[in-house]
C-alpha cells in the first residue's frame, strides 16, 4: 500500500484562504502516516507549530480587537462630550448676546443723555473758567492802579 503524499504548496494556500480546519485535519489525518519521507515525528511537529502559530495568530488578534474596541470606546465618549460642550457652548453665547444687547437697549437712552450732561457740563466749566481768568485780569488791573 503506498503512503499518501502531502503537497505543500496546497497546505499552504488553503492556509491563506482561511480553510485552516481543513488543513488541520490533512496534517492530524496524515500525520501518523509517513508521507513521501517525512517522518511521523515531524509530521506531528509541523501540526503542533501550525497549531501554536495558529493560537497565536489568534491572540494577537483578540487583543488588537480589544485595543480597537477600547480605541472606539474613548473615540464615543469624547465625541458625547464633545457634543455636550458645544451646546453648552452655543447656550452661553445665547445668553451673553441676550444679556447684553437687552442692557444695551434699556440704559442707551440714559447713558446718551448723561453724555450731553457732561458735555454741557465741561462747556459751561470752560465758560466759567474765561470769565474767571478775565475777571482775575481785571481785578489785577483795578488793583494796580
Amino acid at each position: 500500500m503506498d503512503s499518501p503524499k502531502l503537497n505543500y504548496s496546497h497546505l499552504l494556500s488553503a492556509r491563506g484562504r482561511n480553510n485552516g480546519g481543513r488543513v488541520l485535519k490533512m496534517v492530524t489525518e496524515m500525520g501518523s502516516a509517513s508521507v513521501g519521507g517525512i517522518s511521523p515525528a515531524l509530521s506531528a511537529n509541523a501540526a503542533k507549530s501550525f497549531l501554536e502559530a495558529t493560537d497565536k495568530e489568534k491572540k494577537e488578534m483578540q487583543g488588537l480587537n480589544d485595543r480597537l474596541g477600547n480605541y472606539i470606546d474613548r473615540v464615543k465618549k469624547l465625541e458625547e462630550q464633545n457634543r455636550k460642550l458645544v451646546s453648552e457652548l452655543e447656550d452661553l453665547r445665547s445668553r451673553w448676546g441676550k444679556d447684553t444687547s437687552e442692557i444695551k437697549i434699556k440704559y442707551s437712552d440714559s447713558l446718551s443723555d448723561a453724555r450731553k450732561d457732561i458735555d454741557n457740563a465741561a462747556r459751561q466749566k470752560a465758560e466759567i473758567d474765561v470769565k474767571v481768568a478775565r475777571l482775575r485780569d481785571d481785578l489785577n488791573e483795578y488793583r494796580s492802579r
